[in-house]
């Protein structure tokens, strides 16, 4: 009778002791939940990059899958002279300006890379300014947060991140609520910021497609003097670049640059040495910098300052820029419903943007429009 009695006995405890151990390990598991999810809402909640630049960033990424044609790269002077919805009206391409103010040529790889997770784009457009900055702007860790906060986690991510900055560096990038811990003490911005990014999660796409202006125009039609600087380490940039878009078979590529009320004569040099490397990897480069008559550009009224078109001038650029892609590359291509549907949504409302634009140059009312005034009316 022992002999049964016993082993049932220590079944017994063990199975009380199993019982125990059990509700420990869900205990645990559902604290370790929860503090993930809170730690997630706090990080969505307080990391806060420009709100332009997040919206213009997370846009592209929100983009339904491989419904970009021709994908493009770099600064302001994208988001500010390009509109994609309107090439899309009038020359049927889906296009992305993914841009953020001063984005710097040392990230365009970096850009690339990420930006190929989701696309498989006919052609890919370069602005090239982000390559005339001095050494230590480009090497400019604290402004690379606008770029590697706001991309989305992944092999990808930590891959680039890992080759872009350095070791010292990374923890702030990799865990950025070290970095953005103290934002509670901005309630309000942080709210404004998180806006932003759930109306581009709750609509799924952008519409403008990153798009900004200021509603004025220049004061004065005549150039100034600048001379964009092109230091060694941009151009070990802009070599890597070429050479990397050359190692995963990229065939389409365009350089430009864009229209500038500056004299470009002091300058020539520079943008002839940009032109003789990019040409040596078989790619094309398009110096619009002073082509005021070629694309029908006034001085004064089609630009709000010395590097930036007004809403007037954009769509002059857009216009010239969208048929030169046109005729020189193929890039209109099959698209499902939803994503038509989508866009010819988008056209509406970007002319709803770019009709307060203009509507505030007329008045003589300085205003900002951006991405965030498509989803926010006045």
């Amino acid at each position: 009778r022992l002999r049964v009695v016993l082993p049932t006995r220590r079944l017994f405890c063990y199975a009380i002791l199993s019982e125990c151990v059990l509700k420990k390990i869900i205990k645990a598991t559902a604290f370790a939940m929860v503090v993930a999810v809170c730690l997630a809402l706090s990080t969505d909640l307080l990391v806060m990059t420009e709100r332009e630049d997040t919206m213009y960033v997370r846009g592209y990424f929100e983009e339904p899958n491989n419904s970009i044609d021709v994908l493009m790269i770099g600064a302001s002077e994208l988001y500010t002279c390009f509109s994609s919805p309107l090439a899309w009206k009038k020359y049927g391409f889906t296009s992305y300006a993914l841009s953020y103010s001063g984005a710097q040529g040392s990230l365009y790889k970096t850009m690339l890379t990420q930006a190929l997770d989701t696309q498989n784009p006919k052609l890919v457009v370069f602005e090239v300014g982000g390559f005339l900055y001095y050494e230590n702007y480009l090497k400019n860790y604290k402004k690379m947060h606008i770029w590697f906060d706001n991309v989305p986690d992944g092999e990808t991510k930590l891959e680039t991140l890992e080759q872009v900055i350095p070791a010292e560096k990374q923890n702030e990038y990799k865990y950025q609520l070290l970095k953005y811990h103290s934002n509670w003490k901005h309630p309000k911005d942080c709210f404004k910021g998180w806006l932003g990014k759930m109306a581009l999660r709750l609509r799924g796409y952008s519409y403008t497609k990153a798009f900004a202006t200021s509603a004025m125009c220049r004061k004065t039609a005549e150039l100034e003097k600048y001379n964009p600087p092109m230091c060694d380490y941009s151009e070990q940039c802009l070599r890597e670049l070429l050479e990397y878009c050359k190692s995963i078979g990229l065939k389409n590529v365009l350089f430009v640059r864009g229209p500038h009320c500056t004299d470009s004569k002091g300058h020539m040099k520079v943008y002839d040495k940009m032109e003789a490397m990019i040409n040596e990897y078989g790619y094309v480069f398009r110096n619009y910098d002073n082509a005021f008559k070629e694309i029908g550009l006034d001085t004064k009224t089609n630009f709000y300052n010395r590097d930036h078109l007004n809403v007037l001038g954009m769509e002059k650029y857009t216009d010239f820029l969208g048929k030169y892609i046109v005729e020189h590359y193929d890039v209109t291509g099959y698209h499902s419903k939803e994503v038509i549907k989508e866009w010819d949504e988008c056209v509406v409302k970007t002319e709803e943007v770019i009709q307060k634009c203009k509507d505030n140059i007329a008045e003589g009312k300085w205003a900002r429009r951006y991405e965030l005034s498509a989803f926010i009316p006045d």
